[in-house]
């Protein structure tokens, strides 16, 4: 038999062997281990590296997609100029790096004065002409949105020792565009296009002049003068409906090369259909 203070001895003595054999837990939040560290960080999305040019200019063509999205109007009507972009400190080697990303879409503009709305043609490849303007794509919104909400020292970036391009090849062109046409296309004088007189000329002499409005031919020489006069531009005559354009500008190119004063000049297509070469006939 047992009495009562011995049963209340035993039962405390269980207490306390139970007490001991369960390990004691912090009521403070204890460390992550490093398999733990690990294995969260890589669940956590990193975000690409940007070059720290860009920050302005993808802010820009944020805004400028956000603007499009509540005015649910053509992205293209908002599109971003080259020029912007180049005074906000974006180089061309950046656009192209943005156009390899699949992040922005490039048109060349086609709108003439006058014109109600704003007219584009795509660009081909990485070639980034003067007219050239922006637009964010799907996917390029989403990381641009992403990377410009994230604080500024936790967001990877890489230093731009790339300035912009300053070379013997012209920035609107690709370098495969350089390399497949002769060297011997681009002259050291080029010629100047003096849209208010109409004129077109070559080393202090004048090779055509227009009496009457001429708005093709004056659209490709503006294009050409407007770039640098590199040694080929993409057709620059804006989408007509019910009009074939290869045809339109075939004979474009065919009424360039007649009534010259000075036949030093010659135009010609690149095969395609699509663009317009010239160089100076001896």
């Amino acid at each position: 038999m047992f009495t009562h203070a011995s049963k209340i001895d035993k039962c405390a003595k269980i207490f306390r062997d139970r007490q001991l054999a369960t390990p004691l837990k912090p009521s403070w939040p204890r460390e992550p281990s490093a398999n733990e560290n690990s294995s969260s960080a890589a669940k956590a999305p990193l975000l690409p590296k940007m070059p720290t040019t860009l920050d302005m200019g993808l802010r820009l063509l944020l805004q400028t997609s956000s603007y499009t999205a509540d005015l649910n109007c053509d992205p293209w009507d908002l599109a971003v100029e080259r020029g912007e972009l180049l005074k906000l400190g974006v180089t061309i080697s950046d656009m192209r790096w943005l156009v390899c990303k699949g992040w922005v879409e490039v048109g060349r503009e086609l709108t003439l004065p006058g014109d109600p709305n704003r007219s584009f043609r795509r660009c081909k490849g990485l070639s980034i002409p003067r007219r050239a303007c922006f637009i964010l794509t799907a996917s390029g919104r989403e990381i641009v949105d992403e990377y410009l909400a994230q604080p500024a020292a936790t967001v990877r970036t890489v230093n731009s020792d790339v300035q912009q391009e300053r070379s013997i090849v012209p920035p609107q062109q690709s370098i495969s565009q350089v390399t497949s046409l002769d060297a011997s296309l681009v002259p050291d004088v080029l010629p100047i296009w003096d849209a208010d007189r109409h004129e077109l000329s070559l080393n202090g002499e004048i090779v055509k002049c227009f009496k009457l409005p001429s708005q093709n031919q004056e659209a490709v020489l503006m294009a050409f003068h407007e770039e640098g006069w590199p040694a080929r531009i993409d057709d620059p005559l804006p989408p007509v409906a019910e009009v074939d354009p290869k045809r339109r500008l075939q004979d474009t190119i065919k009424s360039l090369n007649r009534c010259q004063k000075s036949r030093c000049i010659r135009f010609s297509g690149d095969g395609t259909g699509e663009g317009v070469l010239w160089r100076v006939q001896r």
